[in-house]
């Protein structure tokens, strides 16, 4: 975890001490008024420094030395003019000058206090101290009035207090202090107070009430306090703390740092994120929901408690939530942003964007989002105007953003740019949009959507939904019993662990269900299929597809297409169905059935059951005690080692047979060593004896024998067995012959039938 010294101004003033009991000046000649309006030079008196005003409304101009005024009672007029004066006005509304009101005499660092009545009080040069005291004052910093364009030209450091009451106050130049209110103690009369830092590195307090400040140019530091506050940072590097209540900041140009619900007052260090903010100077949390916006620059924004709105706007921006259920937007250029413990919404804005939601569940959008909305044009702070902000639509162009979803039920929208999006522990809903994305779900039952672009998503564990949709896609199901559908494009579908379920879609897609019972469609396209561990359900759909069924007992189908079939281990079910397929059953006990084409069709290892259906077919059973039945079409048997079943398949209808099987052949026919079969399966025949049943086949049946291959023909099907009678001293002309034949010389019958 990295740490961070935070090293903010603390916004300190002295107060002024203009006690005229205590002589002061270089003459150290205190003057008293009368009861009255008293008007007085001490340029002209020649001895006197200080001057008291008494009650009345007095006129008094200072000396080039460092006087002591007290206008007292009354609405006093009271300059300094050079050296460094110490100022009070007392009771009343006054109107005080620190030099001599006109910039020819700005000297000195004065010392100025309002005390009571509605005061202005202009600083001028130098580094003044200034007091508004109680009740509604106005205050320069530095003023001079022969610039007509700002009243700020004249540079000075100046440490204001705004004091009780609604105070308006203009820093000017330098870099000032100024503090809207009382710095020692919160008052109920603290008022509401606009704060003009001007030009300078600035430090800003507004204490309670509701505050505006403005920092203008220079590196500015400002603390809102107590009260709904206000602050706009202007040009330069500002550091802005909202305090308790609802704030609203505006970081302006330049790298800012904001945080909503933080005050001066007792240590402690800010744990945010993977990062740790030791203060340097003393900050507390407090509370309060607020507005940032961070301007051109680099901003650090903090919303702290409560629910906060931030916009990072132009600028690489870093920007956390807080504890509330906040709106985050990052605006232009790459930025990072962390919801934190609530249910936050985020907009990543133009840029690549790196966004956490953290706890909550959270709405993150990496790019701009879809709604219209907009923030305030104007926000207003005690029916005052007291910033300006512009739309929150930075125009720029989607980025590759990095998005984590955190510990709630997210639902996260990557958008344009080629984003990387991982959903966190619960169950999220995320949404890749444009771009080619990578997206993982991670844990709990996520439901995912790579949508356009060339997608990558990983379910992670759980049961997951997760579509690719537009482009081609790579699909990971991973743990759980997901379900994984690769719409359009060439899509490359793994599905882990579990139960799956996977749909290719349309194009030319490759599907592994790895462990687990898994369900597969291929759909459209040219497909390729692997079942993996499990007993799995798969189809081919349109195109000319590829399919293992691996390891399990699988049941596959070719549907439309050219289809190439390989069962796998186990005892698999493999229908080719239309097109003209190539079938394996591989190890096992498979039953492969051809449909409609001219199929090849090989049963490998085990007893196996081969339908040839319709098309002329060729059929091998390779090893193992094998059934074949050729179906519609002129076929091709090869029944391979072991002792095979030839079967043809009648129909008895009481007085003959009919049949829908064609001319086939049969290539090894082996009544001295396999023991072969034929095996003629008749259907609508209940209640027949087999031997009456056999004897009328026997009778209906043509057994024709040229020497070397017999040929027997029934019901318009027939079955050419190839060198059998070369390999014996006579022809065969029927089948009860070839029975006494195999039955004498070998123990058993060669033709036999089933009734079905």
């Amino acid at each position: 975890m990295a740490t961070r010294f935070v090293e903010w101004d603390e916004c300190e003033v002295p107060k002024c001490d203009v006690d005229l009991s205590r002589a002061g000046g270089n003459n150290q000649v205190t003057g008293t008024g009368t009861v009255g309006d008293d008007q007085v030079d001490l340029r002209l008196r020649g001895s006197a420094d200080n001057y008291n005003g008494r009650e009345g409304d007095d006129f008094i101009i200072g000396n080039g030395d460092n006087n002591k005024l007290l206008g007292s009672d009354g609405c006093d007029t009271l300059f300094g003019m050079g050296g460094g004066d110490k100022i009070k006005g007392g009771n009343d509304k006054d109107l005080i000058y620190g030099d001599d009101g006109h910039g020819s005499n700005s000297e000195g660092n004065d010392c100025l206090d309002g005390d009571a009545g509605n005061d202005t009080i202009f600083g001028e040069g130098y580094n003044d101290r200034i007091d508004g005291g109680t009740e509604n004052d106005l205050i320069y910093g530095d003023y001079d009035p022969a610039d007509t364009n700002s009243p700020n030209r004249v540079e000075g450091n100046d440490g204001i207090l705004g004091g009780e009451g609604d105070d308006t106050v203009f820093g000017g130049g330098g870099n000032d202090v100024i503090i809207g209110d009382d710095a020692d103690a919160y008052s109920l009369d603290d008022g509401h107070d606009k704060l003009y830092g001007g030009a300078g590195n600035d430090c800003m307090a507004g204490e309670a009430g509701n505050d505006c400040m403005w920092g203008e140019d220079g590196d500015d530091t400002m603390y809102g306090n107590e009260g709904n506050d206000g602050m706009s940072g202007g040009a330069g590097n500002d550091r802005m703390s909202g305090g308790l209540d609802h704030d609203f900041m505006d970081g302006g140009d330049g790298d800012d740092e904001m945080f909503g619900d933080l005050r001066q007052g007792r240590a402690t260090d800010l744990d945010i994120g993977s990062d740790t903010w030791t203060g340097g100077t003393q900050f507390e949390f407090a509370g309060g929901s607020d507005i940032m916006f961070g301007g051109t620059g680099g901003d650090y924004m903090d919303g702290g408690a409560a629910t906060d709105l931030l916009y990072g706007e132009s600028g690489e921006d870093r920007m956390f939530g807080g504890r509330g259920a906040d709106y985050l937007s990052g605006g232009a250029d790459d930025d990072s942003m962390m919801g934190d413990e609530a249910g936050d919404l985020m907009r990543g804005g133009s840029g690549d964007d790196w966004m956490r939601g953290g706890a909550g569940d959270d709405v993150i959008f990496g790019d701009q989002g879809t709604s219209a909305e907009r923030r305030a044009r104007l926000v207003e702070v005690d029916n005052e105007t007291c910033v300006r902000a512009s739309e929150d639509e930075d125009g720029g162009p989607d980025g590759d953003d990095l998005i984590l979803g955190g510990d709630g039920n997210d639902l996260i929208y990557g958008q344009g740019g080629h984003d990387e999006i991982y959903g966190g522990k619960a169950q999220d809903t995320i949404f890749g949009n444009d771009g080619d994305d990578q997206i993982d779900g991670d844990a709990g039952n996520d439901l995912i959507e790579g949508n356009d672009g060339n997608d990558t998503i990983h379910g992670g564990t759980g049961n997951d939904t997760a579509e690719g949709n537009d482009g081609n896609d790579a699909i990971y199901g991973d743990d759980g019993n997901d379900l994984l559908s690769g719409n359009d494009g060439n899509d490359w579908m793994s599905g882990g662990n579990g139960d799956d379920t996977m749909d290719g879609g349309t194009g030319n897609d490759v599907m592994y269900g790895d462990a687990g019972n898994d369900t597969m469609y291929g759909h459209t396209g040219n497909d390729w299929m692997s079942g993996g561990t499990g007993n799995d359900w798969m189809s081919g759909g349109a195109g000319n597809d590829t399919i293992y069924g691996d390891d399990g007992n699988d049941l596959q189908y070719g549907d439309d297409g050219n289809d190439w079939m390989s069962g796998g281990n186990g005892n698999d079910t493999v229908n080719g169905d239309a097109g003209d397929d190539v079938m394996f059953g591989d190890a096992g006990h498979d039953v492969l059935n051809g449909g409609g084409g001219a199929d090849t069709i090989s049963g490998g290892t085990g007893s196996d059951d081969l339908n040839g259906g319709g098309g002329d077919d060729v059929l091998n059973g390779n090893n193992g005690e094998d059934f074949l039945h050729g179906g519609a079409g002129d076929d091709k048997l090869t029944g391979g080692d072991g002792k095979d079943v030839f079967e043809v398949h009648l129909t008895w209808d009481g007085k003959g047979f009919t049949s829908s099987d064609g001319s086939d052949v049969v290539y090894d026919f082996d009544m001295d060593h396999d023991a072969d079969v034929v095996t003629f399966v008749i259907d609508g025949a209940d209640g027949v004896s087999a031997t009456a049943l056999f004897n009328a086949l026997n009778a209906a049946a043509t057994v024709t024998d040229n020497g070397t291959n017999t040929t027997i023909s029934v019901g318009g099907a027939s079955l050419r067995l190839l060198n059998v009678s070369a390999n014996h001293p006579f022809n065969f002309d029927s089948l009860e012959g070839i029975n006494d034949f195999s039955d004498g010389n070998y123990l058993y019958e060669a033709i036999d039938i089933v009734i079905v």
